[in-house]
């Protein structure tokens, strides 16, 4: 019988302390925004809580989960990474070349504003 192993309070703590100072930088950032945009300084805060609980939720899920069962998952996680990344790259436009939506580098804001001004 395998020997129970005990979760890292260190690492534990490092993570809480992490999570907790990324949803206070969040607020901190977006209340301004928030409270003009959507009249709820709060609300940038409210998704940041639910995606962090979400998220402390799977990772205690993961705590209770034998890693060694998932060894049989790690070549298709691989493969799918792979591809992903492959997809991923292949979407970015390489540098110097406008994204969806922007406009060509010949023009720019400044030049159409100058041209209008003339």
């Amino acid at each position: 019988m395998p020997k129970k192993v005990t979760p890292d309070m260190w690492l534990f703590g490092a993570a809480v302390m992490l999570l907790s100072a990324g949803v206070v930088m969040v607020y901190a950032a977006s209340a301004i925004v928030a409270a003009d945009r959507f009249h709820d300084p709060y609300f940038f805060l409210k998704k940041q809580l639910f995606w962090a609980l979400l998220g402390s939720l799977a990772m205690l899920a993961a705590v209770r989960v034998d890693y060694r069962k998932l060894e049989r998952f790690v070549l298709p996680a691989v493969i799918v990474a792979g591809v992903l990344l492959i997809v991923t790259a292949r979407r970015v436009p390489a540098a110097g070349e406008p994204a969806a939506g922007e406009p060509p580098a010949e023009i720019s804001s400044d030049e159409e504003k100058e041209e209008g001004a003339a």
